[in-house]
């Protein structure tokens, strides 16, 4: 890629000498244009698409007698698929891959076709330091995109931190630090805890970067333009709300959310009574359109009884969201062009799901290099063609993802999320990006969560386990191997302390010790 005369220029004839003779027994660099010749054959393998652009060949491959060279410039082109010629020796130490210098017409090698795979987790939420709930995810999603990375996929993974909303202002008060200082110092506790896991993510994210409040003030404008699918009603409206907010939540409950003592189930508090004017997002009226995107794409929802819990959710009924909050300081602001809006900052939800988004470049057009893939190329199960998408104009603005391809595309990311926010990321979220002109993501995968003696891991609760003294205790290794290998993936496990060191002991001290033990014995 690139501008490939601007290569050929600088790329001088003494250079192009020079490679070619730190290597013995490679093809000359004043070899004759057009000529064919067996050692050309060699560096270029049995195919006519591997033979350099301008020289014809037999349609089976070069046969060394029938090539017509019509190259006018040579440059030295490193073959790093290429078989070294016998007898040439070890590699130089300079030299990572042989160059081989030949005559070749001035044109990109043809791009190899590899998957996408593009994987995201939730972002944390920074009102405490992380615990073992927050590594299994990690883990989870670094172990999966490890495996893409040895298929040969081309893989992105990305993670961060949610640095937003009433919760966090709260807990920077109580700790007598400003909300900016508050989530600076707790989001290199994540960062330091996945160096410690060993978690290879591409991206971490903080949705206070500058590039993610550009991209949430950008979706806003465009449900200010957006139109509902059934009543042709603006999806963003300002109304008056009284309901009961859990904060713990950072969303509004109905009293069939709550248990039988009036608490959220989640954080045992009792949600408190709000009454405030809010932007709402029409989020009733997208209950069809989600339907038939499921029903479609049943791989869109993962397990299938997480599928299911959603479909029930949806057939129940949907309900409108509020989704900016007024006087609040800690937020991204509503954009001007919003009628109102002063004063307004975006609801956590709103901010922090766009983060899949903006960490690839949205709105500008780069984003579909991951979002999007070539059908041959997506990563995975579950996506859908550009052209199931083809209302989804952008409200007229340009830079759709396909937008002047000839190639069918279709969608390609990959959500790995807990269970509890199942409900944000597979029915809000979709109904967001219909709104705003995007596709969907190719597969949500919810997986269950960890529990310590009954409660779920949690900063809320002061159950969770710290990842990283347990690796300063165990090993990285250990701690991962765990993880992995002890939960069924989609469902809840149960953790101890002394079921972790039995577990590591029986599967890795014992068995694969053994094994280790008595293979190199018998050497």
């Amino acid at each position: 890629r690139g501008n490939w005369s601007a290569y050929n220029a600088s790329q001088s004839a003494s250079r192009a000498g020079s490679r070619a003779q730190s290597l013995p027994n490679t093809v000359s660099p004043m070899a004759i244009v057009g000529e064919c010749t067996p050692e050309l054959r060699g560096y270029h393998g049995r195919s006519q698409q591997d033979v350099p652009p301008g020289h014809t060949c037999a349609p089976t491959g070069c046969d060394g007698a029938t090539g017509i060279g019509k190259a006018t410039t040579k440059r030295t082109v490193p073959f790093r698929n290429a078989r070294r010629p016998r007898g040439s020796g070890p590699r130089q130490p300079n030299v990572p891959f042989p160059l081989y210098s030949v005559a070749v017409a001035v044109q990109p090698p043809p791009e190899p076709d590899l998957s996408r795979f593009y994987i995201t987790t939730a972002i944390d939420y920074v009102n405490g330091r992380p615990h073992l709930g927050h590594a299994y995810e990690k883990v989870l999603a670094d172990a999966i995109a490890r495996r893409h990375r040895q298929k040969g996929d081309a893989t992105f993974y990305l993670t961060g931190t949610d640095e937003h909303g009433q919760k966090i202002a709260h807990a920077a008060a109580a700790a007598g630090k400003t909300p900016a200082a508050f989530v600076d110092e707790l989001s290199q506790t994540f960062v330091s805890a996945w160096k410690a896991l060993d978690v290879q993510y591409d991206q971490f994210i903080r949705t206070t970067d500058r590039k993610h409040h550009l991209a949430v003030q950008e979706l806003f404008r465009r449900l200010k333009d957006a139109l509902s699918p059934k009543t042709g009603q603006p999806v963003l409206y300002e109304e008056s709300y009284e309901g009961l907010y859990c904060e713990g939540c950072e969303g509004f409950k109905t009293e069939k959310d709550l248990d039988d003592e009036g608490r959220c189930p989640e954080h045992k508090v009792k949600p408190r009574e709000v009454k405030e004017s809010n932007f709402f997002f029409r989020l009733s009226e997208y209950d069809e359109a989600l339907t038939k995107h499921i029903e479609a794409h049943p791989d869109f929802i993962w397990p299938d009884y997480r599928r299911l819990e959603v479909m029930n959710v949806i057939k129940g009924g949907l309900q409108d969201i509020s989704v900016s909050r007024p006087n609040l300081t800690w937020g991204i602001p509503l954009p001007e062009e919003i009628e109102g809006s002063e004063g307004h900052v975006a609801y956590v939800w709103a901010d922090a799901l766009l983060n899949y988004l903006s960490a690839i470049g949205w709105p500008e057009r780069k984003y579909s290099l991951w979002w999007m893939a070539k059908q041959k190329d997506v990563g995975g199960p579950g996506a859908a063609r550009q052209d199931e998408f083809k209302d989804l104009d952008g409200q007229g603005r340009p830079g759709a993802a396909w937008a002047g391809t000839k190639e069918v595309y279709s969608t390609n990311a990959f959500h790995l999320i807990g269970k509890d926010i199942s409900r944000f990321h597979c029915i809000l979220w979709p109904a967001l990006l219909l709104a705003a002109g995007v596709p969907l993501p190719r597969q949500v995968y919810i997986h269950g969560f960890i529990y310590a003696r009954g409660e779920r891991m949690s900063k809320s609760l002061g159950t969770g386990a710290d990842p990283v003294e347990m690796t300063k205790a165990f090993g990285a290794d250990a701690l991962r191997f765990y993880l992995l290998d002890s939960f069924p993936t989609g469902r809840d496990g149960e953790f101890t302390v002394e079921q972790f060191v039995d577990h590591v002991n029986t599967h890795l001290a014992n068995k694969l010790g053994n094994l280790s033990s008595r293979t190199t014995t018998l050497v």
